[in-house]
């Protein structure tokens, strides 16, 4: 009698907890619906954050030409670009395949960016057909000429001995790129220089020659003054 009498009433209270029920589940719906890009852009800013606060560097090699032949020689420069950091000292060690190529003049470096020569280029360790060229170069004692932006650290000069369709020269493991703030290597990125070799066609050759006969080999490049390449052609008259 008691159940009978209060069986509406359980009804109902079953017809509001259901409703409430709904209206949680709509509620913790809209919560994880404005949560997800919430906590996804604080774990973007935090991973700019971290970002931002630890500074990088990358070390470029590189040259005007990606393609030669047997004989030719290849400028290659070296690059330095700091990320929101400063560089003061550079323990660069480039390897190169000595197959493909040998060193036709020593590394130059830029002496106006980097006055200190810690340890002077070297060039006579080798493993194998791996050769390598390493220094360490500094802006010296003052902060004030630490490195800030985009700069060349110097340039070497190759000759092409084999041809190959792709020989490299890299900015090898050892390399280290130090700040003064903490002494730490700071090098994150590099950047290897891919060259083509091709063989000395008989065209390459008669260019790459002295040519001492203006007349006879017109395409090579112009040497001397022009009083001096009328006699020369005087001699064939």
């Amino acid at each position: 009698m008691f159940a009978l009498k209060n069986f509406p009433y359980t009804q109902k209270y079953k017809r509001k907890k259901d409703r409430w029920d709904r209206i949680k589940g709509f509620l913790l719906m809209v919560f994880l619906i404005l949560a997800i890009p919430l906590v996804s852009l604080f774990l973007d800013k935090q991973t700019e954050s971290q970002t931002q606060a630890s500074p990088s560097t990358s070390l470029i090699v590189s040259s005007p030409v990606t393609s030669t032949h047997v004989g030719d020689r290849i400028s290659v420069a070296v690059t330095l670009i700091p990320y929101k950091t400063t560089v003061s000292l550079i323990k660069l060690v480039l390897a190169y395949d000595k197959t493909a190529l040998s060193i036709a003049e020593p590394f130059s470096i830029n002496i106006l960016d980097f006055p200190v020569t810690l340890v002077s280029p070297d060039y006579t360790h080798c493993t194998g057909d791996t050769c390598y060229v390493s220094l360490t170069i500094s802006t010296g004692d003052s902060l004030q000429n630490a490195i800030t932006q985009r700069t060349a650290v110097g340039t070497i000069l190759f000759t092409a001995l084999s041809p190959t369709p792709q020989t490299r020269i890299v900015v090898d493991n050892a390399t280290q790129v130090l700040s003064e703030k903490n002494g730490t290597n700071i090098l994150t990125k590099t950047t290897p220089f891919i060259l083509a070799i091709a063989k000395t066609t008989q065209s390459t050759k008669a260019t790459q020659s002295n040519c001492y006969y203006q007349t006879v080999c017109l395409s090579c490049p112009v040497k001397g003054s022009v009083r001096a390449l009328v006699a020369a052609k005087n001699l064939f008259v």
